[in-house]
């Protein structure tokens, strides 16, 4: 849909590759996606001829973001995810290397594909681990529990959300959001639910041990949890 519509620009003035993706990503973020993915075209063009793998690799990935915002093109955004992670494989960036893993696991999702997207998450969550990422690990961890849910696979389920409560439970700062709960929330109840009902649901639901003590931030949780269901729904 984006490539018959974007007029392509020579890159006749020489930017360097990682300015094309700093503003690409400025456009992005303003919601000039139009502006954004000729950005990024030209970022991976100028990456190509300077032999500048990382920001070639990075310029793939933010396609990847960039084709994630529309339904028709899952299938696209994968393929770019792809791409940045076969260059990533072969170079010392962990942590760029487990954002595409865990943004392909996340367009696996939206496709339906539930195996390839446990696949993905769990590459991501190795490579949080390897770089001490114990947050952003716990909440991966969490999305892998959330799918086996989805697949009726009780057991798997609760060994992921175990484990995504045992690497928060490492946590100094209590950080309460990568429990990731909120797909679970968007499920539960349109209502509001106060803490001790959400804890009764998890631990009954879930059959996790009552002596946990989660640090959730209810309201943190449901609002995610709603701004996560209405984009599905909007999808």
């Amino acid at each position: 849909m984006y490539d018959k519509s974007v007029i392509y620009m020579e890159d006749s003035c020489g930017a360097a590759p990682e300015d094309l993706n700093e503003k690409g990503m400025e456009h992005f973020g303003n919601e000039d996606i139009r502006t954004a993915l000729r950005n990024f075209k030209m970022a991976k063009n100028a990456a190509k001829r300077s032999s500048d793998d990382s920001e070639k690799a990075r310029s793939y990935h933010n396609l990847g973001l960039l084709y994630s915002i529309k339904k028709d093109n899952y299938f696209t955004s994968k393929e770019y995810f792809k791409q940045a992670i076969d260059i990533r494989e072969d170079l010392d960036e962990n942590t760029e290397l487990s954002e595409s893993y865990y943004h392909l696991g996340l367009t696996y999702e939206r496709l339906g594909k539930l195996e390839e997207a446990i696949d993905s998450f769990d590459r991501a969550a190795e490579l949080k681990e390897d770089i001490d990422d114990k947050g952003q690990m716990a909440k991966i961890l969490a999305y892998i529990g959330n799918l086996y849910q989805l697949k009726d696979n009780e057991e798997n389920a609760k060994r992921y959300h175990k484990q995504s409560i045992d690497v928060m439970k490492e946590l100094k700062d209590g950080n309460p959001f990568p429990i990731g709960l909120f797909t679970l929330i968007s499920n539960i109840n349109k209502e509001e639910l106060d803490h001790e009902e959400l804890m009764d649901y998890y631990k009954d639901e879930v059959h996790l041990p009552e002596e946990l003590d989660l640090p959730i931030n209810l309201d943190l949780l449901v609002n995610k949890g709603r701004a996560e269901n209405r984009v599905y729904q909007s999808s």
